[in-house]
Order: C-alpha cells, then structure tokens, then sequence
C-alpha cells in the first residue's frame, strides 16, 4: 500500500532523532569536574526536548491528529553533551517530517548561557534571527527569540517512544478475552499477529485526518494501519483500508474495544 508505506518511511525518518539522542547523554566529564557555568549549562541542557504545548496537549487529550501543527520553530531538538562542554555545539532540529533544521550555538561567558553563533552563516530560513537558550523555573528550555520565546520539555527517550508512553504503554484486554495484550514503550505489542507498532505523528499529505496507529507483524515491512481512540481507560482501534488506486481510506470490520489495567 503506497500511501501506508510512505507514513511509514516518515516513522523511521523521525526515529533518527533517537541517535542524537542517546549520543546526547554521553560525555567524558567525570564526578570529579569541576561546577563551571558552562559544565552547569551542558548539564542542563544537553539531551531531547520537545514542544511544550505539543506534548502537554497530547498528554491531556489522549490525542495527536488536532494536536499536530507545533506552534515553535521547531518540533523537537538535540543537544550534545560533548560538544556543550567544549563550549560550541549543533543545534540539531526536526520537524514531524524531517531533520536538517541545524543551527550552530555557542556559550556567552558573560551572560553565561549558549545563544545562536552569529558569526556562523545559517542557510536555514527558520533560524535567521538571533536566540539565546534559557532554562526556566520549571527546567524547561526556552528558545528566546526578540519577538517571542519557544518552550521545550525534555523527554529521556526519542519522540516515537515518548508518544507510545504517554498513548499506550500497558496491559489490556479484549472483551470476553483472557489473553493479556501489551503495548510497549518500545514498540513490541502481541496483538492479533502484530509484533510492533508505531504512533503516526506526521499528516503532511492531508489524506489522513485522524489519530493512527501503524501495526507490523514479524519481519514485515508492510503495516497495517488503525485508527485509535482513547476514552479514559478505553482504547477503540478500527482497521483502515486503503484503496490503492485513488488512496482513499475506508474503514473494514468491527472496531476492537480494548481495556487498559
């Protein structure tokens, strides 16, 4: 199915966050280093953070699909922490579809926070205006631009993790069922033959106007798409079909009533 499998390449391209994201949180300072206000900004700074309102919108409504359009420059970003303590670092910044939103940042000692390096030539249209980086009082990033400031939480995972924990993670089980059915943080799920799911955070053709969920079964690179709904407790999945000539989708049989605990 061309247009599933496309939603899925999109799912991979964004899982290519989760390297920056694990490099991240690496470093070679020791216990025993010294608390400089650029070790104490690397600290601080360096791993995955996400828009505020994005996440925090998804997390109260159980839902992405109305949720999708982010209101900061950027979806999401990584920081290293190698390359913060040596005081210059890629800014590396995706949206839901792509990567390559890169800005090189570097550390004002004399405000003692990192700041966009002005002197570094930006071919990226979304960051041709200056920023500073602040940590705020609830240790959320702050993207300060001179007509407006970004807000970022930080996420100890990559963001195709971070939405199955805040969506499905858990244990349910089928009406008049008694086999347990889990759904992982990671992506395993054991559901009617499936092995692994993905939480689909990307719309960009506009043919899918609702909350997906893509199901692989093993050594299959072909899923199945579902659409999800969660009320309370409650999780509704309905399989889609899609017609490959037209690509139009069109649900098929019962939807699947699943409870979660």
């Amino acid at each position: 199915m061309k247009k599933i499998t496309q939603i899925a390449l999109v799912a991979v391209l964004i899982s290519c966050g989760k390297n920056q994201t694990e490099s991240s949180n690496t470093t070679t300072q020791t216990a025993s280093t010294p608390e400089t206000p650029l070790a104490k900004a690397a600290e601080q700074m360096a791993g995955t953070w996400v828009d505020d309102s994005y996440l925090e919108k998804i997390k109260k409504t159980k839902s992405v699909y109305p949720n999708r359009e982010s209101k900061t420059k950027i979806l999401f970003l990584t920081l290293d922490k190698n390359e913060l303590l040596k005081g210059a670092a890629l800014l590396k910044g995706f949206t839901a579809e792509e990567g390559g939103y890169d800005v090189q940042i570097k550390f004002d000692e004399a405000k003692k926070e990192f700041a966009k390096d002005e002197m570094i030539k930006v071919y990226n249209a979304d960051f041709t205006e200056p920023f500073e980086l602040k940590m705020n009082s609830s240790n959320k990033l702050e993207m300060v631009f001179p007509n407006k400031t970004d807000v970022y939480q930080k996420i100890n995972n990559d963001l195709p993790t971070e939405l199955r924990k805040i969506l499905f993670e858990g244990s349910y089980t089928e009406k008049n069922g008694k086999a347990e059915i889990n759904f992982e943080s990671d992506g395993k799920v054991n559901f009617k033959g499936y092995s692994k799911y993905e939480v689909i955070n990307s719309f960009v053709d506009g043919i899918q106007k609702f909350d997906g969920i893509l199901f692989y079964k093993a050594n299959s690179t072909n899923p199945d798409l579902y659409q999800f709904t969660i009320k309370g407790n409650i999780l509704e999945l309905q399989y889609i079909h899609e017609n490959e000539s037209d690509r139009s989708l069109k649900a098929e049989g019962e939807k699947v009533i699943l409870t979660k605990g």
